[in-house]
């Protein structure tokens, strides 16, 4: 039964806050679209091994080691703060 599943939305636990994906992602890239934020969704949603693997993949996005192309464009940059 693949309806029992839909529409239901996952929550994953990174830097203390339990989220979406694409939360975390616009949280991570806040000058991101909803299309990018949906690629890049869809690409760790893909390379996961897990859904502990999400963490992992979403600390790399963070460091700028997982979307190198956006990393200059949209990241967060902590030193503003």
């Amino acid at each position: 039964m693949w309806y029992a599943t839909a529409g239901k939305v996952k929550f994953y636990e990174y830097n203390g806050e339990s989220k979406p994906l694409k939360e975390h992602l616009q949280d991570i890239f806040p000058g991101a679209n909803s299309v990018e934020i949906f690629y890049m969704a869809d690409r760790i949603s893909k390379i996961k091994m897990n859904d502990d693997d999400v963490a992992r993949l979403l600390l790399k996005a963070d460091l700028g080691d997982l979307f190198p192309r956006y990393e200059r464009k949209h990241h967060h940059s902590y030193s503003e703060e």
